[in-house]
């Protein structure tokens, strides 16, 4: 199977003016998981990201993510509570919706930054915040 680049994804101009090409969204990303129908989506610096479709790890193809993005992808999915728990604990877990879809993100301190899982859960009690909600917006 082979993944579209993120960059064939519909992104909003100001997305494309104020992002390096080198750096992923993660809006793009979940947008990718959702299209492409996967079960999860691991993130980790130094390697592109990789959607895992019935099982299967495809690697999308792009450049490898940079510690820094890596960063910014998490405080995407992360209130600040769960930011200040993820610092003092250097791991953390926690449920995120997105376009009515709920994933499981796990977190976890590597190196100098953060690696991310994400897994498609089935309907579950709402446990966290969304997109639209997280930090009071």
């Amino acid at each position: 199977m082979r993944l579209r680049p993120i960059g064939e994804l519909a992104v909003s101009q100001k997305a494309r003016n104020t992002m390096p090409s080198s750096q992923y969204d993660m809006n793009d990303l979940l947008t990718l998981l959702e299209s492409e129908h996967a079960d999860a989506l691991s993130l980790h610096p130094g390697e592109p990201p990789v959607v895992h479709v019935k099982g299967e790890p495809h690697p999308v193809e792009g450049p490898p993510i940079s510690p820094e993005n890596a960063d910014s992808l998490f405080r995407a999915l992360a209130d600040t509570r769960r930011i200040r728990e993820f610092r003092s604990g250097r791991s953390i877990e926690f449920v995120y919706k997105f376009h009515g879809s709920q994933f499981r993100v796990q977190g976890r301190a590597e190196h100098d930054s953060v690696s991310i899982r994400l897994g498609r859960l089935k309907a579950q009690p709402d446990t966290g915040p969304n997109d639209e909600e997280r930090d009071g917006v």
